[in-house]
């Protein structure tokens, strides 16, 4: 990221760094909020103020050499991001500049091996029998979203749309709709251009509106609601139209239909927390 090299240019100049752990925790704490939270640096005089002193105020790393604990280390990038996001805002989602859509539904796939429990993946939203929406599917969509969400403060999670994880899937999509698939390392890209071509005519703006509309409708608070609206995109991976949704556990647990969910795996559904799990799981969210 360009953003970041300015920035570390900016605070040790040529002078030769010889703290490791430290670049770490600052790297990863900009990539957290220019990447995965997708904002933008507003002040970079602010962002440089900021720096001030933050190896010693903020980066409070344990002595020692050798292996280092993900869990230190995962605190400590969350408490330099936590200095530096009053630097950032919101990034301007039909900004071209900041995107290539193909590298980041690639980065996606990747990402999805070792964090699969945040990531599912679906080939389409139309019953290929009965050929109509599987409203249904798009109920359990949101709702593995606000369990995805529900992993931790700050939790990611991420439900990709004309993506398929299974070879059979694929091949189902491209004999129904005459549409081939794109093989990315374990997962097939079929797009969702088919079902828009069969249901919306070929247009697209139709089918995204459908799944806002759908949105609107969804049993979820408000801000949730909010955030999901606008971070709700269409991409193009070589001529192949997928749908990314992705929600951010940013104010608090996410409820869904008047409860709290859970999910564990990639392929279990999401499970309602129990009245014994309650305390355990809002500690999560309110003891940081």
């Amino acid at each position: 990221m360009i953003e970041i090299k300015l920035l570390l240019d900016r605070w040790w100049g040529p002078r030769l760094y010889r703290g490791p752990r430290y670049f770490q925790i600052l790297f990863l704490a900009l990539y957290n909020l220019l990447v995965k939270e997708e904002k933008k640096i507003e002040d970079y005089d602010l962002v440089y103020n900021k720096l001030s002193n933050i190896s010693s105020v903020t980066m409070n790393i344990a002595g020692g050499g050798g292996w280092w604990a993900s869990k230190e280390k995962n605190e400590l990038m969350q408490a330099a991001s936590a200095v530096l996001a009053p630097c950032f805002v919101d990034r301007n989602m039909d900004d071209p500049m900041y995107y290539s859509y193909t590298t980041e539904l690639e980065t996606l796939l990747k990402q999805s091996k070792t964090e699969n429990s945040q990531y599912d993946f679906k080939q389409g939203l139309f019953d290929l029998k009965a050929e109509s929406l599987n409203d249904d599917l798009v109920s359990k969509i949101f709702k593995t979203l606000t369990a995805m969400a529900n992993t931790d403060n700050r939790a990611v999670g991420y439900v990709i749309i004309g993506v398929a994880d299974k070879f059979e899937d694929a091949e189902k999509i491209k004999n129904k709709y005459g549409e081939d698939y794109i093989r990315v390392g374990t997962f097939y890209i079929t797009g969702i251009d088919g079902e828009v071509k069969k249901y919306y005519g070929g247009n697209h703006d139709k089918y995204f509106s459908m799944i806002k509309d759908k949105l609107q409708n969804a049993p979820i608070t408000e801000h949730y609601r909010r955030q999901l609206g606008s971070k709700i995109r269409m991409v193009n991976y070589y001529n192949k139209s997928v749908i990314i949704l992705k929600l951010i556990s940013d104010n608090g647990a996410v409820m869904y239909d008047n409860a709290y969910y859970t999910r564990i795996g990639a392929n279990n559904d999401p499970v309602a927390v129990s009245a014994e799990e309650m305390p355990a799981f809002f500690a999560k969210f309110y003891t940081k």
